[in-house]
């Protein structure tokens, strides 16, 4: 084998240990963890429908909560608010959103992908 000089040799992986196969599953199922709990709860809202309205989500339908959302709904961010949701699939083209004007109630509107991140 020839070396050149001046250049690095690539470092060696270290040896895989008990403790780095821990370190790394660990990593592994932080970094998953999103991907697997939204995608559990979009086939849950699929499958089954809201727990609230008992109605199913499809792709590319708004469902709109018609009462507001109280402390007994787990993970709701915000109590006394009424909630709409939409699932998209924007893999293959960009969708437009078309949102009426309310005003001059206040509204916000948040995208985000499995990831959590937007």
């Amino acid at each position: 084998m020839t070396a050149l000089l001046g250049c690095a040799t690539p470092e060696r992986d270290p040896p895989l240990t008990e403790d780095l196969a821990f370190t790394w599953a660990l990593e592994a199922y932080v970094y998953n963890y999103p991907l697997v709990y939204f995608g559990r709860y979009r086939a849950l809202l699929m499958l089954q429908g809201d727990p609230g309205k008992r109605q199913k989500s499809t792709w590319g339908k708004w469902m709109h909560k018609t009462a507001p959302v109280t402390p007994d709904v787990v993970g709701a961010p915000q109590t006394d608010t009424l909630y709409s949701s939409l699932w998209l699939d924007v893999s293959a083209e960009p969708m437009v959103i078309d949102i009426p004007n309310i005003a001059p109630r206040y509204w916000s509107i948040q995208f985000s992908d499995l990831m959590g991140t937007t």
